[in-house]
């Protein structure tokens, strides 16, 4: 509060000051800020852990980190009230579509689903007007092709059939159960570490808390935001996700056709963004056997933008 007397030092300091420099600049790019409470989660263990003491701690910053009812901003932002509200209405709109997207379009191909995540912007709760709801679907092994060729025809025919959505639904990672393994297994940083940890399961939340334990290098980077989630004992015995021979066969003959729309639906969308002037917007799309992935120059730049070094708790003596 703004009577509150300034937190004391922190032994962490210098990290915290570059984790929310880097925060609040990403937030600033999205025109936005970082709720307290949320702020704090980001932080390194030692940054003040309550709202108060948050507020108190960004007050006492050479220049002052601006705070506006509960809300930080980076000091070269202006909060708008009305924008955030719209905002806020409109990432709930998204997650209500997400839901009825889950039950409906894609309610076929849920056996063969291990889960499937809100992510970016509407994972945050404050989607950008013009923003995609972006999806993360893990497929059981062997079957992502086919999956996803049945995913973007449900997908097609109810746009065609005139179904009125919030935002366009973009299956921006699609991973096998392998292949997802492997990927949070490996350490990639803030920025992943971030969008895993705030990922909002629609379907398979247990098997999406398991993928999470096997990325057990996301503590160093949230540890705060990694131990919310309370996660499995990974020691156990795997369980079976294979899938009939069927839908593997169906799956390897989907596979060229489908990669082959996909890259060229990529090449017509970025031609359009280019004549859009509205550069931010293009992306890469990668297909490969256990993988597809729209990687766009937004996501890029975010990840230019979390380039602070990642904080690690000293070793005890």
């Amino acid at each position: 509060m703004d009577g509150d007397p300034p937190s004391p030092p922190y032994p962490s300091e210098e990290p915290t000051e570059q984790r929310v420099a880097a925060l609040l600049e990403v937030a600033r790019l999205h025109g936005t800020g970082v709720a307290l409470d949320e702020l704090a989660t980001l932080l390194p263990d030692g940054a003040p852990r309550r709202p108060s003491e948050l507020e108190a701690w960004l007050r006492s910053r050479t220049p002052p980190t601006p705070v506006v009812d509960g809300i930080a901003f980076s000091s070269q932002l202006q909060p708008a009230e009305a924008a955030r509200r719209a905002r806020k209405d409109r990432g709930r709109g998204y997650l209500e579509q997400a839901h009825r997207l889950t039950r409906e379009e894609l309610a076929p191909i849920h056996r063969w689903v291990l889960c499937l995540c809100v992510t970016g912007s509407t994972a945050f709760g404050e989607p950008m007007e013009g923003d995609d709801l972006d999806l993360l679907l893990v497929t059981r092994r062997g079957s992502l092709w086919w999956v996803l060729a049945v995913a973007y025809l449900r997908i097609r025919l109810a746009s065609v059939r005139g179904r009125s959505r919030a935002a366009p639904a973009c299956l921006n990672l699609v991973l096998d159960e392998p292949a997802a393994r492997a990927a949070f297994a490996e350490p990639k940083g803030l920025l992943f570490a971030r969008e895993a940890l705030s990922a909002r399961p629609m379907l398979g939340e247990a098997e999406y808390r398991e993928l999470l334990a096997h990325g057990r290098w996301m503590r160093s980077e949230l540890p705060r935001l990694y131990d919310r989630w309370q996660l499995p004992d990974t020691s156990g015995p795997s369980k079976d996700l294979t899938v009939p021979t069927g839908v593997r066969l169906l799956s390897a003959l989907a596979f060229l056709p489908v990669a082959a729309y996909l890259q060229l639906q990529g090449l017509v969308r970025n031609a359009r963004f280019r004549r859009q002037a509205r550069p931010e917007r293009q992306f890469r799309t990668v297909t490969a056997w256990g993988r597809m992935a729209f990687l766009s120059d937004r996501y890029e730049e975010l990840r230019r933008q979390y380039g602070v070094p990642s904080w690690t708790a000293p070793a005890s003596e």
